[in-house]
């Protein structure tokens, strides 16, 4: 369910004049295929958001959305899923889900990341992850053109977390210039990937911070404003009765709460509104949904990303007119 959050006596037109317009895209790794369905319709519509916040694929998406080289948005969104999306045979959809899941666990994506468990089970202990996201930053370099994205109106804030000390970080546009390290760092999951090394420290995954980085938007963006939170870990659904349901139910749990303790604490200032807009996909996934890549599956959260962004301007649009009608 798409809800609304708001701090406003009236309600205006969405991107009006005067009303700035602000995205929060969440991680979730493969889920991040619902963003980029998202992203393609407000790209259709002709809409462009004066803020982007983004964590792990959340930021990937913003950066191909914003600085994409072929001055196309969607079609670079497109390029990037479709260069993800794996055909994997099975016998049924729920085993090549659980099938997609442990093969791009095992052995990486090509155009996103390599495997080293062959040199780990050769006894390699100097290795510090499973896998290493060379190829992802080869495919970013390929598909965006970073001096585009330092010269964009958007401003575009990057979450991870440093270590040494540990503490969340935002490499925002105004002060930053967001390169590829920065991108790929957002994403680097601990144990999976390897720290992202930015001027001497060490930096892993935003999400294990904020996966749904709405601080940065709530600290930076002035009102009045809209925010659309796209959140792909949603709360909700039935007790597991299986291990792979439990696999698949924590991840919602642990992600999910700390997205609802973000919206239930957040403070909106003036006339501001924050859309919650989170993924709920059309068939129950595996305990590996954020590592399956197979092609039916990206479609899916493609499309479902595309009907849920055209559900929340719409949403926007009918309680502007209620509320018109009352006032």
């Amino acid at each position: 369910m798409i809800t609304l959050h708001l701090a406003s006596d009236k309600w205006e037109k969405l991107v009006a004049k005067g009303r700035k317009f602000a995205l929060a895209l969440s991680g979730g790794n493969a889920l991040g295929a619902f963003e980029g369905g998202a992203l393609a319709h407000l790209a259709r519509d002709g809409q462009m958001a004066d803020f982007i916040a983004g964590t792990s694929i959340g930021a990937i998406n913003a950066g191909l959305f914003l600085g994409a080289r072929n001055d196309d948005p969607e079609a670079t969104l497109r390029q990037f899923w479709e260069e993800l999306a794996q055909d994997i045979f099975a016998f049924s959809r729920d085993q090549q889900a659980e099938w997609a899941g442990l093969n791009s666990l095992l052995f990486g994506r090509p155009t996103a990341s390599r495997s080293h468990v062959g040199s780990l089970l050769a006894g390699q202990r100097s290795e510090v992850a499973l896998q290493d996201q060379g190829p992802l930053a080869q495919t970013l370099e390929r598909l965006i053109d970073f001096d585009k994205l330092a010269t964009r109106r958007t401003r575009l804030a990057v979450c991870a977390v440093a270590l040494d000390p540990d503490e969340p970080v935002v490499f925002d546009s105004e002060s930053t210039r967001i390169q590829t390290r920065h991108l790929v760092a957002s994403a680097s999951i601990p144990v999976l990937f390897p720290p992202v090394f930015i001027d001497g420290r060490a930096h892993v995954d935003g999400g294990l911070s904020f996966n749904l980085p709405l601080e940065p938007v709530l600290a930076s963006v002035e009102p009045p404003f809209d925010c659309f939170a796209l959140d792909l870990f949603p709360l909700g659904g039935k007790v597991p009765t299986s291990l792979g349901e439990s696999g698949e139910r924590v991840q919602n749990l642990i992600f999910g709460l700390q997205s609802r303790r973000i919206l239930q604490d957040i403070r909106l200032r003036g006339n501001c509104r924050v859309v919650h807009v989170p993924y709920h996909p059309a068939e129950p996934e595996s305990a590996a949904k954020a590592f399956d890549y197979s092609r039916e599956s990206i479609r899916m959260r493609w499309q479902a990303g595309e009907e849920a962004m055209r559900r929340a301007l719409v949403l926007c649009e009918d309680a502007k007119e209620s509320l018109d009608r009352v006032g």
